[in-house]
């Protein structure tokens, strides 16, 4: 299932992995004492992550010049130079909460697509790639 290339960590990347982790939970316990976490009312949710591609629907490598023309905060960078990440703002669970996340999503959607058509590139929604390549990941 693929190649996996893990590297132990020497003494420093353990010690700092552990303090960042210590930063973290800190941070939470300070969260939790001091009631910053919204109560009575349930929220939810959702981010899309869109593969851009050229022509042959191979990865386009072209994020950051899709994010100059489609200047959106709720638009950012992924793992990759070929995905985007929209997140969609949250919504009281009830009602038409999930009309409202599809229009949403409908209209990030349209924008990084006219976006990535500026850099001849189109928008695919997939969880994997099927087209990618090796070099695409290096």
């Amino acid at each position: 299932m693929g190649e996996h290339n893990v590297n132990p960590l020497d003494e420093q990347q353990r010690k700092s992995f552990t303090k960042a982790m210590l930063n973290d939970v800190m941070a939470l316990e300070r969260l939790l004492q001091t009631d910053r976490f919204e109560t009575g009312v349930r929220r939810i949710g959702a981010e899309q992550e869109m593969f851009l591609v050229d022509r042959e629907h191979h990865a386009a490598p072209v994020v950051l010049d899709v994010l100059d023309r489609v200047p959106d905060e709720r638009l950012t960078t992924e793992l990759a130079r070929y995905n985007i990440e929209a997140n969609l703002s949250p919504q009281v669970f009830g009602g038409n909460c999930l009309s409202a996340m599809e229009a949403e999503l409908d209209e990030l959607v349209a924008k990084v697509r006219a976006g990535a058509a500026e850099v001849n590139a189109d928008v695919l929604l997939v969880g994997i790639l099927p087209t990618l390549r090796r070099s695409d990941i290096h």
